[in-house]
Parts: structure tokens; C-alpha cells; sequence
């Protein structure tokens, strides 16, 4: 088995391997926070009042100020009135799906999701699990016909069954952006409820870096049921969040599993994350042109038939 690289040094453009200093082109620090002082400097300081970690679960000792503030900022990140923040990126999507779904409902999905959108589907427990081609709407539209013909059909009501439909914003398996106005127009026409997980579009897509339903002029709520992000990627920390209606994410702190029985994030991650948010809203204008400048750059670079070779051999 090939021996892992083990980074030296901080996960910026360019990392220290073995003592050499290499180009990183594997890092989700799309915008360059991890090196920002200021998100350095809360952090030390929230060490220095509260430690490394939280030592509980949030529903018991874990909950700290800081957590409620990122709470807070993601709620107004995304123009809602609440959001709950679980302690692991992969847990927060893998705990949002079962909360909500239960054997008996319908959920349909893109088969190209990441695996912690399938372990989600999986702890669900339902036996009515529909996939649809990967960004194919045609075949989501068929999909759909199919999953509710035996509950009812498109246009009924069915209190007993929840019917969601599952994706990605920016998917992570492929790069490539979901149709999210056509899916939200077959959602609302099949009646069902819409859970995004836009754990890679958020600080990237959109005027402000809002994510994919900012993109398509969407709203949180009243055109996406539910949001669903991590921390881990554009935003300098670890973690992950839900954005919704009260409700929604209230029914979470009981029945959100990586919530109720994971230790509550450190709370130095959680300072880091707030003020990484307050930055891309403060900075968007500057800090989103930049990103798309760079992946043009690098698009157009790779695409030259003859990049590769003429840095290796250069």
C-alpha cells in the first residue's frame, strides 16, 4: 500500500511533505481563510477561556455560548430563523435524513451523492428508496411518477408518508452543479420536501457565496425545505449545520443522533467558524471574484495538452 502523506505544516496553497514544500491541490480552503490572522487570533483567544475541548453533548454540559453564536450567524447566513450545529460534518447530513425519514416514507434520490447522504438513507430505515440518474431531470421526473403511483399519485396527500427528495448543491463526487430550479419545480408538483446538502457550494456558488440555491435565485424555506453545510470546506473549521424553519430544527435536538450523543464541537472551532461566516458576508465581493479567477486559471491550465508534462520535465 502507498505510504500517506502526512502534511507539516499549515493546509494552505502550499504544504510542507517530508520536509519539502509542495503545491497543495487537494485542500477545501477554497478561499484562503486558514491563513486569515484574525480567524487565527479568536481562536487562540477562545482557547485561552475555554480549553481545546467541550468534554459533553449538547443537550446535557456541552453547550457553550459559542455555540449558540455560530447557531446565530448561520441563521443569518442564510436568512432563516434558526440552524443547529452538530460537532461532525459526515454526522450532520447522516443525522438530518433519519430524523426526518422513517420506514414507510418515500425518499428519492441522485445516485451521485456522497457516501455520508447514503449512510443517512440507510439509518432511515425505509424500504422506499428511489434513485434517479445523476443531474438527470428527465429521469427524476420518471422517478418521481413512479414512487408516488402506489402512494396516491403526484397529486395526493398522503399524512401517513413523508415524500424528499435528496441532493447536493455542488457535488462532490463529479464537480458539477445540481439543476436546483428544475428539482424544486418537480417538488413542488409531486409534493415533496427538499434536502440539499450543499456542504461544497457554500462560500463558493452564489453573488455572495450563500451556496446553489443563492445561485438559482431559490429561497431557504419557501423554495428548500432544508440546508444542510459543513464547516470543514470554505469555512477554516470542522463541524456541520442545518438551516430551517424553528421546527425543523428543534424536532433535531431530540432526534438528530450526531447531535444528542456526539461531545459538542470544541469551542475554538466554533469561534473560528463564526468569524470565518462574518468574513464572506463582509468580504464577498472580494474574496468570491477571487476563487472564480482562480478556477478559470487552473481549468484553462489543465485543459493544455501539454501543462502536465511541461511542469514535471520543466
Amino acid at each position: 500500500m502507498k505510504k500517506m502523506a502526512i502534511v507539516e505544516s499549515i493546509a494552505s496553497r502550499s504544504v510542507k511533505i517530508a520536509g519539502r514544500d509542495v503545491l497543495n491541490f487537494s485542500s477545501h480552503n477554497y478561499l484562503g481563510l486558514v491563513e486569515r490572522k484574525e480567524i487565527q487570533q479568536v481562536a487562540r483567544e477562545a482557547i485561552d477561556k475555554y480549553g481545546v475541548g467541550s468534554c459533553g453533548p449538547r443537550g446535557f454540559y456541552g453547550s457553550f455560548d459559542v455555540h449558540i453564536e455560530l447557531e446565530k450567524k448561520v441563521a443569518e447566513f442564510y436568512g432563516v430563523n434558526d440552524a443547529i450545529l452538530y460537532s461532525d460534518g459526515m454526522a450532520c447530513i447522516s443525522s438530518v435524513i433519519p430524523a426526518f425519514a422513517k420506514p414507510g416514507d418515500i425518499i428519492v434520490c441522485d445516485k451521485g451523492v456522497h457516501f455520508g447522504i447514503q449512510q443517512g438513507i440507510m439509518l432511515s430505515r425505509t424500504n422506499k428508496v428511489f434513485w434517479f440518474r445523476h443531474n438527470d431531470m428527465a429521469h427524476l421526473e420518471e422517478v418521481l411518477k413512479e414512487a408516488t403511483k402506489k402512494d396516491g399519485g403526484e397529486n395526493a396527500v398522503n399524512l401517513k408518508n413523508r415524500r424528499f427528495i435528496i441532493t447536493e448543491g455542488l457535488f462532490q463526487n463529479y464537480g458539477d452543479i445540481c439543476q436546483l430550479d428544475q428539482v424544486v419545480k418537480l417538488k413542488n408538483r409531486f409534493k415533496f420536501r427538499l434536502i440539499l446538502d450543499d456542504s461544497y457550494g457554500v462560500g463558493v456558488l452564489g453573488a455572495t457565496g450563500r451556496g446553489t440555491h443563492e445561485k438559482f435565485n431559490l429561497k431557504i424555506i419557501d423554495d428548500v425545505e432544508v440546508v444542510v453545510g459543513v464547516l470543514d470546506t470554505s469555512l477554516a473549521s470542522c463541524g456541520g449545520f442545518c438551516a430551517a424553519e424553528h421546527a425543523v430544527i428543534d424536532h433535531q435536538r431530540l432526534s438528530g443522533a450526531g447531535y444528542v450523543f456526539s461531545a459538542s464541537g470544541p469551542p475554538f472551532s466554533s469561534v473560528a467558524g463564526t468569524k470565518a461566516l462574518s468574513l464572506v458576508m463582509a468580504e464577498a465581493k472580494t474574496l468570491l471574484p477571487k476563487l472564480r479567477t482562480n478556477v478559470d486559471y487552473i481549468q484553462k491550465k489543465i485543459a493544455c495538452p501539454g501543462w502536465y508534462c511541461c511542469q514535471v520535465f520543466a
